[in-house]
């Protein structure tokens, strides 16, 4: 009973029962009123939905050996949220116009993570045939962390133009007929898609190195810790 009240598994839980009612209302509404249903927002609900199992999928497909803190699976979900709920459904990408920025840049730290995690737990394992460099692991895990935000922009770009959606913030405000105004311009797409795919790349980076730091640092401290006769070796 008292690991279902832990605090990673509150929020987990608080996240997804808010999903479900962003998507039940458009339903009820239409059940009573027979009013059109926001159905763009019912697709965003149930994808954030979807995303949250990401930790346990992860979990799953690596057989428990890829298991995620708490913390970091914490962090995926928070950020599913900020992203989904509060950037699409709530509309705070148009309210904070950094928004979409700060949800990039700790996309790319936790991206990072992950592949850090993922080829360093494959390095350590006791079957590996082959032993990688701190570098190449840190190396890996920011192409890993780029390699999912460029995706994820072939998601929205996909989505923009499939459904109509507006991912990319590529569409001009309602009657808005020049090419450059106060608040838009003809490449704001481009441009989104660029901001994004940087910050990915920047926020990765930065993971990668403190990464390398800390591999080399434990490497170090190997070498460096004296045998148990070191010194002590008995002299005829």
């Amino acid at each position: 009973m008292r690991k279902f009240f832990k605090a990673d598994t509150i929020i987990t839980v608080t996240v997804r029962v808010l999903f479900l009612v962003e998507f039940l209302i458009p339903v009820g509404i239409w059940l009573l009123r027979r009013d059109a249903t926001n159905i763009i927002n019912m697709f965003t609900a149930t994808l954030g939905f979807s995303l949250t199992f990401i930790p346990s999928v992860v979990d799953r497909i690596s057989h428990h050996r890829l298991k995620l803190s708490s913390a970091l699976s914490c962090a995926i979900v928070l950020f599913i949220f900020g992203a989904e709920f509060l950037g699409e459904i709530k509309n705070f990408y148009y309210i904070f116009p950094w928004w979409d920025v700060v949800l990039h840049t700790i996309s790319g730290v936790i991206l990072g993570m992950i592949g850090f995690m993922l080829v360093h737990s494959l390095n350590e394992s006791v079957h590996a045939r082959v032993s990688l460099s701190p570098f190449f692991v840190c190396f890996f895990a920011f192409c890993f962390a780029l390699a999912a935000g460029v995706l994820w922009e072939i998601f929205e770009f996909m989505g923009d133009r499939l459904f109509g959606l507006n991912m990319q913030k590529y569409m001009p405000p309602t009657g808005t007929t020049q090419l450059i105004t106060a608040v838009w311009r003809y490449d704001a797409g481009l441009i989104d898609t660029m901001k994004d795919i940087i910050c990915d790349a920047l926020s990765a980076l930065a993971t990668s190195i403190v990464g390398y730091i800390s591999l080399k640092i434990r490497e170090y401290d190997k070498t460096e810790k004296p045998t148990e006769d070191d010194g002590w070796s008995s002299c005829d």
